[in-house]
């Protein structure tokens, strides 16, 4: 049975790129006499640490933090606004930002064994072993209301 996602965080960045994080648990393995973290109080420590996610990615006036790639010749390539590549781009600087999530959770965080399987992270409750998949994406602003669609990709895992 597939159940339905979340939107966990929605934060203007890059001069009108959205990124999106989903949200699903995974699993209902609990442990007798520990809390169980329930989807929803997830969702809520997430929305809050996303708010920090914008200085991960970008100066205070909203430029990039990365302006390209460097090859071993010194050559520096333009980040393009491809999505493939500001998806990637995103993921690599927010990294760290999910990882100190999971620390102040006490959550374990398990990366996506392939590339394009889902989720794109797991976070694993260290007291109950429940489960939260987390699966980022991103998209264009059409205005200041609106967000263009997003592909879902293929899914697999």
């Amino acid at each position: 049975m597939v159940q339905s996602d979340t939107v966990v965080s929605k934060h203007a960045l890059f001069g009108g790129k959205e990124t999106f994080a989903r949200v699903r648990p995974t699993g209902k393995k609990h442990t007798a006499g520990t809390k169980l973290m329930k989807s929803d109080e997830f969702l809520t420590h997430l929305q809050a640490h996303s708010a920090t996610f914008a200085k991960a990615v970008a100066t205070n006036e909203g430029d990039w933090i990365i302006k390209g790639f460097i090859d071993i010749y010194r050559q520096i390539y333009t980040v393009s606004v491809d999505t493939k590549i500001v998806s990637k781009v995103l993921e690599l600087l927010l990294f760290p930002m999910f990882v100190d999530f999971a620390q102040k959770h006490a959550l374990e965080l398990e990366l996506c064994p392939q590339q394009n399987f889902y989720p794109d992270l797991t976070f694993v409750d260290r007291r109950t072993a429940v489960k939260f998949a987390v699966d980022i994406k991103s998209t264009y602003r059409i205005d200041d209301k609106q967000v263009n669609g997003m592909t879902l990709g293929a899914f697999t895992g």
